[in-house]
């Protein structure tokens, strides 16, 4: 089944992602980690759709996806990056992407945040993100999606927000990309679930490591 809703509310959190709020259908049940297939209501578009991950918690009334923008590819993105407030857009039936299995530890590389985000507010909302923690790796500070939510979600538990930038140098975040040594200098041991999402080559690297830990791992991999 296809729903037809609404832009609610568009929201800039870096120079190339958005959030996208929108209306949420009578009786649309979703869980944390579900994504969607999006097609924008146009013509020449309809049949173009893209899987996007859900960032709104199931008891939310509306639906947030965090997509981001490639301009250059003259696709689905780059016509969401003009899209406007009340435009419509269509939405598949909810798919489970990579599920939630309770607190762990979660990987991310960029946009490789947008799943984990209903399940951190899951998380937080029943009082167990205190046996959560976020390795998340961006190319920059201005790229770090949510930063400052992320960190008031963290605050008061040690090593619960580990930021590394891959393409700038800031001493108030680790620099380079995550490897063994870093990822054992902070990881909490032992692993209860791990997730991983990202680029390709993050995933994979993540995934070496995470298993050298006999720690198990869910894979959602969402290309650059």
């Amino acid at each position: 089944m296809e729903y037809r809703v609404k832009i609610l509310k568009i929201k800039k959190l870096t120079p190339d992602v958005k959030m996208f709020v929108l209306e949420r259908p009578e009786r649309y049940k979703f869980s944390p980690g579900d994504a969607v297939m999006l097609a924008i209501d146009k013509p020449n578009w309809r049949d173009k759709k893209r899987p996007f991950s859900l960032a709104s918690l199931p008891t939310e009334s509306d639906l947030q996806l965090i997509i981001k923008i490639y301009a250059e590819h003259k696709g689905v993105t780059n016509q969401l990056n003009t899209a406007k407030t009340n435009d419509i857009l269509i939405l598949s039936e909810p798919f489970s992407s990579i599920k939630y299995k309770g607190p762990g530890t979660f990987f991310a590389g960029g946009v490789g945040i947008a799943p984990f985000i209903s399940m951190l507010k899951l998380a937080k909302k029943d009082n167990t993100i205190k046996d959560c923690q976020l390795f998340f790796s961006n190319k920059t500070k201005k790229d770090i999606i949510l930063e400052s939510w992320l960190k008031k979600l963290f605050s008061g538990i040690k090593n619960g927000l580990i930021l590394t930038l891959t393409r700038e140098k800031d001493s108030k975040y680790l620099s380079g990309r995550f490897d063994e040594k870093t990822i054992k200098r902070y990881i909490k041991l032992p692993i209860k679930n791990s997730y991983v999402c990202g680029p390709p080559t993050f995933v994979s690297a993540m995934k070496e490591i995470i298993l050298k830990l006999n720690a198990h791992t869910q894979e959602l991999v969402m290309g650059e």
